[in-house]
Formats: structure tokens, C-alpha cells, sequence
């Protein structure tokens, strides 16, 4: 697995992404027919005083030969870079899609890091290391509909035995 950073609001509204820098990559090997959990830096922050509601998700730029399975939110002390199978165990209905105000976790300088954990379930459908570029979550609080992009890079590689060596962000066409 590679975890490299991120962060990026399309439209502002109560939530944002974790405090990362940059974009991040992560990779995983498994086998043809698995569908495996990325979220790690995938942590919803609700900086508002009120609720905010998940409408959708869906994987930007997306290789053929994968397909997103679903997603959840997962309630967390700590982020989970990807995780088999999907969903995790201890995930949160997926009908339960509300984000209520961020206010237990935060980093060494106080800033928030969220209490919510989106995590895509991905399934790969042939060999090969594919890859999404992109996770767009769309939800509605007080104030309207918004939209926030995760630059996250998701590769999976299979079958694990054409990886001996892992399955890294780089290695995605």
C-alpha cells in the first residue's frame, strides 16, 4: 500500500476534506472479483453547527474493469486506508448518510480531522492495475446542494500473483 496526501472543496459549504496538502495515492493488490473499502484520508469534517446530508458518490475518471460497489460511512478514532471486504464491519448503515458537526478529533495544533470516514467499496472485474482518479461526494446542509472532490488515486492490482512486489500508484496506466 502507498499512502502519499489530500484535499480540495469544489463549493463551499459545512464540509471539507481532512487537512491534507496535496493529492493522495493508494494502492492494493487482491484478486479478479474482490471488492475492496479505500477511505483513510477520505474524512468528512463538518466545520457547521448543523447536520449534513451525503446525497452521492461517485469515482471520477474511472478505468474500465472497475466498478463502485457502494459506499458508507464509518465512525472513527482513526482512519482506515482500505480494507477487505467491503463494507468493514462496524460501518454505519448505508442508509445512514448525515455528517453531524465535527468536534472530537483533532491534530496536535487543534485543527479538526472529522469523525466520519467515507470509504468506496470498489470491485475489480479483470486483470490488471486500475485505477480512479478522483472521489465526488455531493450532499446538502442549511444552506443548499454542494459538491467536494477527494483528489484521491485508487489502483488495484490483480490477480495478486502478477504482483509479487505490491501494487503502488504507479503502476496504474
Amino acid at each position: 500500500m502507498l499512502l502519499a496526501a489530500c484535499g480540495g472543496n469544489s463549493s463551499p459549504g459545512a464540509l471539507s476534506t481532512s487537512p491534507w496538502n496535496d493529492s493522495v495515492g493508494i494502492g492494493h493488490p487482491t484478486e479478479v472479483g474482490t471488492t475492496v473499502g479505500f477511505g483513510g484520508p477520505m474524512m468528512l469534517v463538518n466545520t457547521s453547527r448543523g447536520d449534513a446530508t451525503i446525497d452521492d458518490v461517485s469515482l471520477q475518471h474511472m478505468d474500465d474493469g472497475l466498478t463502485l460497489t457502494g459506499w458508507v460511512l464509518y465512525d472513527v478514532d482513526s482512519s482506515i486506508p482500505y480494507l477487505e471486504p467491503f463494507p468493514p464491519a462496524g460501518a454505519r448503515d448505508a442508509s445512514a448518510r448525515v455528517v453531524h458537526p465535527s468536534v472530537t478529533r483533532k491534530n496536535e495544533t487543534g485543527v479538526l480531522l472529522g469523525d466520519v470516514e467515507l470509504v468506496v467499496g470498489i470491485t475489480i472485474n479483470s486483470p490488471g492495475a486500475l485505477s480512479a482518479n478522483g472521489v465526488r461526494v455531493s450532499y446538502t446542509d442549511a444552506d443548499g446542494h454542494h459538491t467536494m472532490v477527494f483528489p484521491l488515486k485508487l489502483v488495484i492490482c490483480a490477480p495478486v500473483a502478477d504482483y509479487p512486489g505490491g501494487c503502488s500508484v504507479e503502476m496504474a496506466t
